[in-house]
């Protein structure tokens, strides 16, 4: 059907989507206006040959992506996230995003351009997460029909095999506690009290003199606090990596009294170990070479060799899981109470034995 004016036509049968079609020219160029069926279009060429200007939506405002992230963080993540220490990693995830990728609209950004910028960061395993999270993203965007799919799917990174983070042998910790005795490095002492605890890093650099305590059971190091990294710099944060994580770990009185020299002599008022987690990585590796080890590459290789130690002299993992501060699928806070008051009390002298052993100056760690 044709409207008897020149330049404006409506097509003789519906589109494919189901609506009709009527075309104009105004200035030289076509336009178009649809309706449910012709004469709904007929009517609104009708207003426009009169002088009405057709009603155009408003284009919705687009999606970007640096809004999306800190908003599904905010809505969906922080709900779940109980420990202070998670929520500041991942804030610290989704600001190093943002520093990568442009701020452009959510459906603009492409499997190409995540897959080049990704590649970018040379360190495996920082990619790998800060992958985990932009497709995380994603993927909350398009279960809320915000976009229609989620371009992370096509990226493909890389495998990557972690460095085996073993426990020291009995030789190689004689060697390492060697070299400890003989250095006069500032570090030194941190590396005996990982050592002896089974800390982890940002654990033992959150302690101060209040989280040294004496229970019915002896001395003890009470761990609820992690040095953090924030956006004003690194702080001592409430919590530790998991909800199991915050545990009383029993010391030796050797190991306490040595704790408190150590604060005295370093004039450390506030943290007992006032270095940071760079020089603190730096400093083991070099502790590691100096001493022949081969195979030590990491802080966290103490933490496996208390375990294994401990282990070795006949500690169950249940209580190793509890001085770990590890969350295990058959272990519920109320078998950590129990561990706790009963049945960790009967392997405190064990532990202790093997934390006096550190210091001894002959190191026999085979005894």
């Amino acid at each position: 059907m044709l409207l008897d004016i020149k330049g404006i036509s409506i097509d003789g049968k519906p589109r494919k989507d189901g609506r009709w079609q009527g075309r104009y020219t105004e200035n030289g160029k076509q336009k178009s206006v649809y309706g449910k069926n012709q004469e709904e279009v007929k009517l609104k060429l009708s207003k426009i040959v009169n002088g009405e200007k057709p009603k155009t939506k408003a284009k919705p405002e687009k999606l970007m992506l640096h809004s999306w992230l800190d908003e599904n963080y905010k809505l969906f993540r922080v709900p779940t996230l109980k420990s202070p220490t998670t929520q500041n990693n991942i804030e610290s995830k989704i600001a190093r995003l943002k520093k990568l990728f442009r701020n452009q609209p959510l459906d603009k950004l492409d499997a190409i351009a995540i897959q080049s910028v990704l590649m970018s960061v040379k360190a495996t395993a920082e990619r790998k997460v800060l992958y985990t999270e932009l497709n995380a993203a994603y993927e909350k965007a398009v279960k809320l029909r915000k976009i229609k799919y989620n371009p992370c799917e096509a990226v493909v990174l890389p495998s990557h095999e972690s460095k085996h983070r073993a426990a020291l042998t009995l030789a190689d910790q004689a060697k390492f506690l060697k070299e400890l005795h003989a250095s006069e490095s500032k570090y030194n002492f941190l590396m005996f009290f990982m050592l002896g605890t089974g800390t982890r890093i940002e654990e033992a650099l959150a302690l101060t003199k209040k989280k040294f305590i004496f229970t019915d059971n002896g001395c003890a190091v009470k761990i609820d606090s992690s040095f953090t990294k924030t956006k004003e710099g690194y702080k001592i944060k409430k919590g530790t990596k998991t909800t199991a994580g915050e545990r009383i770990i029993p010391i030796s009185e050797k190991l306490y009294k040595k704790v408190m020299n150590y604060a005295a002599e370093t004039e450390n008022t506030d943290r007992i170990f006032n270095m940071s987690y760079e020089a603190s990585y730096t400093a083991i590796k070099n502790f590691y070479i100096n001493a022949g080890i081969s195979n030590g590459n990491a802080l966290h290789t103490l933490r496996h060799t208390y375990s294994t130690r401990l282990e070795e002299l006949g500690v169950p993992e249940i209580i190793r899981g509890y001085l770990l501060g590890h969350r295990g699928k058959n272990i519920t806070n109320n078998t950590y109470t129990d561990v706790q008051s009963e049945y960790l009390a009967r392997y405190i002298p064990t532990v202790i034995l093997y934390i006096d052993a550190l210091f001894d100056t002959e190191n026999d760690t085979e005894k």
